[in-house]
């Protein structure tokens, strides 16, 4: 069973946001980078027609709920 364009949609947001987030904590990209922009620059381009803040803010409020892996 193949992944919908929404499932790969989300997965490639949270795979951008956590990318952002240890860059972030490197200090390797600016602070006045935001997780939205990022997220739009790291989304392939044949995915950001269904790209939307609300789904990035959800993919991020669930990646934030989901807590810092076992063992960290």
């Amino acid at each position: 069973m193949s992944l919908t364009k929404r499932e790969r949609l989300i997965i490639s947001v949270a795979n951008a946001l956590t990318i952002y987030a240890i860059k972030r904590s490197e200090d390797a990209i600016p602070a006045s980078t935001t997780p939205h922009r990022f997220v739009l620059d790291a989304v392939p381009e044949n995915m950001r027609d269904g790209l939307t803040a609300d789904i990035i803010d959800e993919v991020f409020a669930s990646l934030l709920a989901q807590g810092p892996p076992n063992g960290s």
